[in-house]
């Protein structure tokens, strides 16, 4: 027999009245009052007693006891005494009281159990076969009823488990003579716990209150394990507890969200109980007030929200008409003042890709791995990022600006030699002696030549971590290595950056990078990884036929040894700039593609570099730990 059958069980007679003292309101509770009804008992509220009377006479007097339904008067002791004799003698007088529903618990412990745990503790109450005094009775519910096993308390995580589990199960409180007995127990078996984090037990409002302060403190604590920042020293029993499943599971219906930048960087656990913030806007109208600093965060902005909108397969029409407004504002920029960041200085951190040695030398107390990502720009970081995330690296990100023209044999000689442009004229426009520059580099910052490594033409090879020199080489203190697997990607890009996206998604779910760093970082190398110019999607504006007059014939720009020859072309062409700076070497001439227009066949559509658009000329340069 159930709760709502044992209520039952006392109105059986047909027709008859029974007059009900209810001290605990079971016969309000929502499944007792719908078996009355479904049984067809009425149940009258009596608080008058004409009111009690005009039902009486018009219902049931002079109704013969076959024909009528079960008369429950539900009321309290003091008010039936006011019924007439006759009445009163009619009906049959019920206490519901609590010895009578629960004779083998203490009635006082009863009195303070929450009415929806009832049904419950008359099933508990059949498995006792003796009366069990007060504190018997509060430790018997306190396991049984409310599930809070004391024995199962190891440490702080469990507890929060519990109470985590009873607030799942009760919207009522933890009634306070079971909470004061919780208390006593604990202090007298585990003296460990503190006592702070026993008052989750004290009400449903603290328990979310603390909830809630501890998962603030958490995803805190992540963005700063994002960022590489050392978490605060204050008391937070979140980062125990929310690293356990059970919690993981149920925490979320109790949590506010908490607003991040962008919830896609936590664990898909975590999500539904975040919320984005809102972003301050990526694009402006003040693009004149900028400053070095500005445009560095633009690009980071830019390519991460490119990353994301490739992600989705979508690259609106306004993002890409609002970037290319804001790159005719940075073309200019880079007209004025780019020819002035040749004097700021390496530290804290490079200003240009040609620094990126000397600050290492700097950092050189260990071993130091600097990996250049080809063609890298920060879109496809981002994409990168994300990948590496998921197993566990870390990052500390910065941005900065390549040489121009924005190509390989330009940039990426500058990054291994440490030298501008003007000091390696004679291989400008080839990478042959890369290696050479880097030995001789370390060499000059005290370094002798076998300490030194250099390797190119990495990640399209299945991953083999004894064909890496370093690993060849134990002695090996610098490593530098190029991973050329997006500039190969850009340049076969047959649908332009969605292509690059989608290739560079298959490449590394090859895991080529992911053991690549690992085995780095695992070997005791500090790891930089880099990029010597980005990319563009550029539509073809058309080539133009100069013969032998032109030295270099890049897709978005074109070298001279005349400047007579160039600046004229420059005329005749309105939609190119030229491009003139200090760190070129003699007799080298540059002339650009405007904004994002390329030397190619009209209106062909392909992903590019070369030039001085914002999404080319800033890169990622960034420390990568685990």
């Amino acid at each position: 027999m159930n709760w709502p059958e044992k209520i039952m069980s006392f109105f059986t007679n047909q027709g008859s009245i029974y007059y009900v003292l209810d001290e605990l309101s079971v016969l309000k509770q929502k499944q007792v009052v719908e078996d009355l009804s479904e049984k067809g008992i009425m149940l009258f509220e009596y608080d008058d007693v004409i009111e009690f009377r005009y039902f009486y006479e018009k219902n049931y007097r002079h109704t013969n006891k076959a024909n009528r339904q079960i008369l429950i008067v539900h009321g309290f002791d003091g008010q039936f005494n006011t019924l007439p004799h006759d009445v009163l003698n009619e009906g049959i007088r019920i206490d519901l009281s609590i010895s009578r529903l629960f004779p083998q618990f203490d009635a006082s412990v009863i009195q303070q159990c929450p009415r929806e745990l009832f049904n419950k503790l008359y099933e508990l109450q059949q498995k006792v076969f003796t009366k069990l005094n007060r504190k018997a009775t509060i430790d018997y519910l306190l396991e049984n009823a409310f599930s809070i096993q004391i024995e199962s308390v190891f440490n702080s995580v469990s507890l929060f488990k519990m109470a985590l589990a009873y607030y799942k199960q009760f919207e009522a409180d933890l009634p306070t003579i079971f909470y004061e007995r919780l208390i006593e127990i604990t202090r007298l078996k585990y003296p460990f716990i503190q006592q702070d984090l026993m008052e989750i037990f004290v009400s449903r409002k603290y328990f979310e209150q603390f909830l809630n302060t501890q998962w603030q403190h958490f995803v805190h604590s992540k963005h700063q394990q994002k960022n590489d920042q050392i978490a605060d020293g204050n008391e937070n029993y979140g980062g125990q507890c929310f690293i356990d499943p059970y919690v993981q599971s149920n925490v979320i219906k109790f949590v506010k969200p908490v607003k991040v930048e962008n919830i896609l960087e936590y664990e898909e656990w975590m999500r539904l109980g975040l919320t984005n913030k809102e972003k301050e806007p990526i694009f402006h109208d003040e693009y004149e007030l900028f400053k070095r600093e500005d445009w560095l965060r633009l690009a980071s902005r830019i390519g991460e929200e490119q990353a994301t909108l490739l992600e989705q397969g979508i690259l609106p029409n306004d993002f890409v008409e609002q970037v290319s407004k804001a790159n005719l504002s940075f073309q200019q920029w880079m007209l004025d003042s780019y020819s002035s960041m040749r004097t700021l200085p390496i530290l804290p951190i490079p200003k240009m890709v040609h620094q990126i040695p000397h600050y290492l030398s700097r950092k050189a107390e260990g071993k130091i791995a600097l990996v250049v990502l080809d063609g890298m720009s920060f879109t496809q970081w981002y994409s990168i990022r994300s990948h590496l995330r998921e197993f566990g690296f870390s990052f500390e990100e910065h941005a900065i600006f390549s040489w121009i023209p924005s190509v390989t044999s330009v940039a990426r000689q500058s990054i291994f030699s440490g030298k501008e442009p003007c000091d390696f004229a004679d291989t400008i426009d080839t990478t042959r002696r890369e290696k050479i520059y880097w030995e001789q580099f370390w060499e000059q910052e005290g370094f002798a030549k076998q300490y030194v490594a250099y390797e190119k033409s990495l990640g399209l090879e299945v991953y083999n971590p004894l064909n890496f020199v370093y690993q060849q080489m134990p002695n090996v203190r610098v490593y530098g290595a190029v991973i050329d697997v997006i500039d190969q990607i850009m340049h076969g890009a047959t649908q332009g950056l969605k292509t690059i996206q989608s290739e560079l998604k298959t490449w590394l779910y090859s895991n080529y990078l992911v053991q690549f760093l690992s085995d780095l970082i695992a070997a005791g190398f500090d790891v930089y990884v880099t990029s010597d110019h980005g990319n563009v999607e550029c539509t073809g504006r058309g080539r133009i036929p100069q013969g032998v007059t032109v030295e270099t014939k890049g897709e978005r720009f074109r070298t001279y040894q005349s400047e007579v020859i160039r600046n004229q072309t420059a005329l005749d062409h309105p939609d190119t700039v030229m491009w003139n700076d200090a760190s070129l070497p003699e007799g080298y001439f540059v002339l650009l593609a405007n904004d994002k227009r390329a030397f190619t066949q009209k209106n062909d559509k392909i992903v590019t570099h070369g030039g001085i658009h914002v999404e080319e000329v800033i890169v990622p340069f960034v420390k990568v730990t685990r």
